[in-house]
């Protein structure tokens, strides 16, 4: 149901619709379904791929990809793409099969881990991405700087000299203290490109991480820009004061699903789980324009 609140996106447009996946367990869609998007929509589309398929696989890559064309997506962001896109014959096959699916009409950043590797899987990455008539509004792309692969974004021309910075992260899970989960994870990588404090006894690399993005986006806040953040962050919300809700609270960014179901019951985003660690996050004044979101089953 359209909500009948008449205000001007500061990209362009009248309603934002953001709509994120990870393949809940639920039956039917959280919140609003899918729908054809009306004329002045902008829709948003996130969600966790598990590994983007490639060589025999491709279909995967292409398959998705044509699929976010036909759900008539304008940005949509992907974690744990799992994909070597420093790897220049990985990351021009992606840009042909976006190009197509897309005809030609987007504007994309990765992110993949500068730990070295030779092949084309890489655990983690992220890609954020404009479609159509709104990559003329793309003017930065990048990723997170030290090269933990855990973040990429898009800066985006709005209104009246406003900035919107569309954000897609994957969050390092909780991995017992000291423990690097093995030689070739997420949790793997950024250890080796953050080389913890050896004196520390106990090193907290998720809460490292939380701190340079927490960084990131107060850079951008101080600025005056706005932020659109879409996140796996491999907790829920509500958990510990000083963990994700926490960072979230500090920099006055609210739950774009809550704002608009307050009331909805619990649910999972994910098959092993019992509760909502995907979320996207809006800066307060994009929040009047938001319209609808959901989760898909």
């Amino acid at each position: 149901m359209d909500r009948k609140i008449r205000a001007l996106n500061p990209l362009a447009s009248p309603y934002a619709a953001p709509f994120y996946y990870d393949d809940p367990l639920d039956e039917f869609p959280q919140g609003n379904a899918i729908q054809q998007k009306l004329n002045g929509h902008v829709r948003f589309f996130f969600q966790n791929v598990n590994g983007l398929k490639w060589g025999n696989h491709q279909f995967d890559v292409t398959y998705r990809s044509h699929l976010l064309q036909k759900l008539s997506v304008d940005f949509f962001g992907l974690t744990e793409t799992n994909t070597n896109f420093r790897k220049a014959s990985v990351l021009h096959q992606y840009c042909q099969i976006l190009s197509a699916a897309f005809n030609r009409q987007i504007s994309f950043q990765t992110s993949c881990s500068t730990s070295p590797t030779t092949f084309n899987y890489q655990p983690g990455g992220t890609t954020t991405a404009a479609t159509h008539w709104w990559t003329s509004r793309v003017h930065e792309k990048g990723e997170e700087a030290l090269g933990t692969g855990l973040w990429s974004y898009l800066k985006l021309r709005g209104r009246n000299h406003t900035t919107i910075v569309f954000i897609t992260i994957y969050r390092l899970c909780d991995i017992s203290t000291g423990s690097r989960s093995g030689p070739h994870t997420v949790y793997s990588q950024v250890w080796d490109i953050l080389k913890p404090d050896p004196m520390k006894p106990h090193p907290n690399l998720r809460k490292d991480c939380d701190r340079l993005l927490y960084t990131q986006l107060r850079n951008w806040l101080d600025q005056d820009f706005e932020i659109i953040l879409m996140i796996d962050a491999n907790e829920p919300t509500k958990i510990l004061p000083k963990g994700f809700s926490g960072l979230m609270n500090s920099l006055n960014l609210h739950d774009a699903f809550l704002h608009l179901h307050p009331n909805n019951p619990p649910f999972s985003t994910y098959k092993r789980g019992t509760k909502r660690i995907d979320f996207a996050f809006l800066s307060p004044n994009l929040l009047p324009h938001l319209r609808y979101c959901g989760y898909l089953p």
